[in-house]
């Protein structure tokens, strides 16, 4: 069993356990394409659900709390899926994050770019974000 963990606001979180996830809210322009964001660091998912339920507070003058929501993915499952795993942070990573924050299929076929996941041809990436650091 793989345990992982998302990050988000209480009202996300809520919405996540009562509908499941939803693919259709993923914005564009992410490092890995859409999709929804795990991780297998929990002191990273809490990080991010602090920003999250900061960023949403400051915006909407609300008053949620950060929430984790755990995932527990069959390992059968998971080796079904296919993955692009990144080791480190290296050219190719970088490259990778760059096209997808295109946010088109379209402009990455339009400039002859094909490493990315704007497309979902990949059910899982793993490895760090950039998280605005390039």
């Amino acid at each position: 069993m793989i345990k992982l963990y998302h990050g988000t606001n209480q009202s996300s979180a809520l919405s996540i356990i009562k509908d499941g996830i939803d693919l259709s809210k993923s914005k564009k322009f992410l490092d890995f394409g859409p999709g929804f964001y795990m991780t297998d660091n929990i002191k990273k998912a809490e990080n991010w659900a602090r920003r999250k339920a900061y960023i949403l507070n400051k915006r909407h003058m609300l008053s949620e709390k950060p929430c984790i929501i755990t995932i527990n993915i069959d390992d059968e499952m998971f080796n079904s899926l296919k993955c692009k795993k990144f080791e480190t942070r290296n050219s190719e990573w970088a490259y990778f994050i760059m096209v997808n924050r295109i946010g088109s299929v379209e402009t990455a076929s339009q400039l002859n770019l094909s490493n990315h996941n704007l497309d979902a041809k990949y059910d899982v990436v793993i490895g760090e974000i950039a998280d605005g650091s390039i």
